[in-house]
């Protein structure tokens, strides 16, 4: 059989490269930690039969038309794929793969990690102590939103990520709402009161934003989604234009 060539866009982890270093009628020529310009990125896919990506690649006709007709396999490292132009991969018949659920923990344990920062500012805290000024502790110093004394967290946004997120907050004693399009206001689920997004937005202290970016997603946090909030933190592992 021959051998397979492969482009792998950046520099993986250190597990992975191993385990496709294993891998028997496959040679893979690896780019460095930083990502491809975009005329590295056109001449090292041309000729391969398939591409390893991440999400600061474009992948769009003319990266299909560089590769070329051998190209069968792009394999996006990443749950979204707004990077890929789909349409173009199907005209030249090439399948797009992504990783949908690889870091739906480590994304809610994040999520809660700026929740926390926001609301105890640590942050705040932190560049204040750095600055190295005199200071004397005061009963007012920092005093941020006391997350486990009644605060209520809004999600937007309650698959796999929210859902995560929610358990999370609940180990907090926060109250959790969650908005999402697929689910019927009223419902409780794993003790998740489901509600509109209007009614999330006047009702949370703190928002959080989990959802794909989509037409119907973009912006979706605005002046006037804003305005509508109490005053608070957001926090987001959203795609930045959601």
């Amino acid at each position: 059989m021959a051998t397979k060539n492969v482009y792998v866009a950046r520099l993986l982890t250190d597990n992975v490269l191993a385990g496709l270093s294993t891998l028997d009628g496959f040679s893979f020529e690896v780019g460095e930690e930083a990502p491809p310009s975009r005329a590295q990125l056109l001449a090292a896919v041309a000729g391969k039969d398939a591409a390893i990506v991440t999400l600061t690649e474009r992948i769009d006709e003319e990266f299909f038309v560089a590769a070329g007709p051998q190209l069968k396999v792009v394999a996006n490292v990443a749950v979204g794929y707004d990077n890929i132009d789909v349409e173009a991969a199907q005209r030249h018949n090439v399948q797009i793969t992504n990783t949908p659920g690889v870091l739906d923990g480590a994304t809610a344990d994040h999520t809660l990690a700026l929740i926390l920062a926001l609301c105890r500012r640590v942050v705040e805290a932190d560049r204040f102590l750095h600055e190295g000024e005199e200071w004397i502790w005061g009963p007012r110093m920092f005093v941020g939103l006391d997350v486990s004394a009644g605060a209520t967290l809004g999600i937007i946004g309650f698959g796999r990520i929210g859902r995560a997120v929610a358990a999370r907050a609940r180990a907090f004693d926060m109250e959790v709402l969650a908005a999402d399009t697929t689910l019927t206001a009223g419902e409780v689920i794993d003790g998740v009161e489901i509600v509109s997004q209007e009614e999330l937005l006047t009702r949370a202290d703190i928002v959080s934003l989990h959802v794909p970016l989509l037409p119907a997603t973009r912006h979706l946090m605005n002046a006037q989604t804003i305005a509508a909030m109490k005053e608070g933190p957001t926090s987001s592992t959203a795609h930045g234009a959601v």
